[in-house]
């Protein structure tokens, strides 16, 4: 009876209910509801003292361990709290394999990636048939560069759980499929009960399977699910395009040199952030990683700061809202509040530095001089970074516009990037990036902005990894061309390409799939043109200079 309340929304009916119930024979199911339906009906503090309470239960109950964790990692922001409570808990000679998986999953909130698949990997030894422990230490040994033991871990998920769409998508970005194997057959088997499971796991399911039916050379099956998966997964989570349009070129508006030049302050900003930024898929992880193999640098990967440092700043009388996309999980940043409402210019930036050097130091590496922060969305912001931070440097990353939103169109991002599901929403969503980097390109303070192309990248490593590091004003080290072998967790959909050797093979990559991206060409056929021409130009240069 409860359950039918609690998911029509009527929390305070399904505690009534739940109180009866264990009025009349009390179960651990009910106490588990009980202390999650106080959160629900605005009596929250009451829930996490109730939850608390119970960690010293034995056995304890998962429910509320997890309940009380959330609140702490997600709604809080804050997981060294739960580190703080569940450490002291885990002495004993056999702890309980819940605080160790909670503890792991702290430690992955914290970016402390080692210390997760440690406490993961303890947790499925005392608790090997929890198939949500294996995805989870697969998925961090991932991220680690371990694609042997992931794989291994994912592969035990399956086997406790062979049709789970979240796994066999995950597992799957690594797996070549062929017809026949066994998980080939587990996604075609899932393919089969489609039609009972949630939406967003339908989702996940359409991602997997046009992974698999592309491995095996059958495209048109492939772009049929991406298709679908893309079709749902829009309506789940809509993109406004007028709306982002808009914002960008309300951020454009009025905001030249001359802008930047009148800002007056005697305070001398610091000069260690480093923002990569693009389309997402444009080569923003091979450049973070070739500048992070820098003994003097930190790539930081994607941080989800700068919005949030900027949100409610004034430019030209216009307050500037800063939204992010529903579901982003904020990166965690011990100390440091990053409300800035009532904050100056450069008091924000002096905030976005306490920030990273907040995290640089949790890494062990507050020593180093550069912080990378590779989030690709920050493009929207690139005109407010004077501002803010006047003596960081920003490296833009351009990539054939046909392959960057091929790329984007084929992975699921969990995390939201809703323009990138319906290949007419990726191509505005193209033009828009597009003509709010042109403006940058000849609007920002000179010096401050280096583009690079990926594909120059990729074809003359040496030289254009040299101009990255002179521009961000780090001494040149032979480790950067060595990126491949720098260990840190990286946490992209790239992250798998990271730990290769550069390779030129995703160069031109859409050619072979013309015939489906149709309404994407239509959108942006202008814009491979002159791309195009660009790369012949150079091309043409480097043949005439040999």
């Amino acid at each position: 009876m409860f359950e039918l309340q609690r998911d029509a929304e009527d929390f305070p009916g399904a505690l009534e209910t739940v109180r009866a119930l264990r009025g009349l024979r009390d179960t651990d199911e009910l106490l588990v509801a009980e202390v999650k339906l106080l959160s629900k009906v605005g009596r929250e503090s009451e829930s996490i003292e109730r939850s608390l309470q119970l960690l010293d239960r034995k056995p304890p109950l998962q429910g509320v361990v997890e309940h009380w964790a959330s609140y702490h990692m997600r709604d809080r922001l804050d997981p060294e709290t739960v580190v703080r409570g569940l450490e002291p808990r885990i002495g004993g000679e056999r702890p309980e394999p819940i605080f160790l998986a909670t503890l792991a999953r702290a430690f992955s909130r914290m970016d402390q990636t080692s210390k997760s698949v440690k406490y993961f990997k303890q947790a499925v030894e005392l608790d090997s048939t929890n198939q949500r422990w294996w995805y989870d230490l697969g998925v961090q040994q991932r991220q680690l560069g371990d694609l042997e033991g992931s794989n291994k871990s994912f592969e035990r998920a399956l086997s406790l759980s062979p049709l789970d769409p979240v796994v066999l998508r995950v597992f799957g970005v690594e797996h070549r499929y062929t017809y026949g194997d066994q998980y080939f057959n587990s996604v075609s088997r899932a393919l089969a009960l489609i039609g009972g499971m949630p939406k967003a796991r339908q989702v996940e399911l359409h991602y997997a399977a046009a992974k698999a039916y592309e491995d095996v050379g059958d495209l048109d099956t492939a772009f049929e699910h991406y298709r679908e998966g893309g079709k749902k997964q829009t309506e789940l989570l809509p993109y406004r395009d007028t709306a982002a349009a808009g914002l960008l070129k309300t951020l454009r508006l009025g905001m030249r040199l001359s802008t930047y030049s009148a800002i007056k302050d005697k305070r001398e900003p610091s000069d260690k952030p480093v923002f990569v930024l693009g389309m997402p898929r444009s080569g923003t992880t091979l450049i973070e990683q070739i500048i992070s193999s820098h003994p003097s640098a930190y790539g930081a990967g994607e941080l989800k700061i700068l919005h949030r440092i900027l949100n409610g700043i004034s430019v030209n009388g216009t307050v500037i809202q800063t939204p992010v996309d529903p579901g982003v999980i904020p990166t965690f940043v011990p100390g440091v509040d990053l409300n800035c409402a009532k904050l100056g210019f450069l008091e924000r930036g002096e905030r976005y530095i306490e920030a990273i050097d907040a995290i640089a130091k949790l890494a062990g590496r507050g020593d180093v001089t550069r912080v990378v922060d590779k989030m690709p969305g920050n493009y929207f912001w690139a005109g407010l970074i004077p501002f803010v931070l006047p003596n960081s440097k920003i490296v833009h990353t351009r990539r054939h516009p046909a392959d960057t939103c091929l790329s984007n169109y084929r992975i699921f991002f969990p995390d939201g990037m809703p323009w990138s599901y319906d290949l007419r929403n990726l191509g505005k969503c193209y033009r828009a990036y597009h003509e709010h980097m042109q403006h940058w390109e000849a609007n920002l303070p000179p010096g401050m902005m280096l583009s690079v192309r990926y594909e120059e990248v990729v074809s003359n490593l040496e030289s254009m990894a040299r101009r990255v590091i002179e521009h961000v004003g780090l001494p040149w080290d032979d480790r950067c061309l060595r990126f491949h072998e720098t260990e840190r967790a990286v946490k992209t959909a790239s992250l798998g390409q990271v730990r290769k050797q550069i390779y030129t093979s995703s160069v031109g990559k859409w050619k072979k799939y013309e015939s489906y991206l149709k309404p994407l060409l239509d959108e942006i056929s202008p814009l491979i043109k002159s791309y195009e021409q660009e790369l012949e130009q150079l091309s043409e240069s480097v043949r005439s200079a040999g």
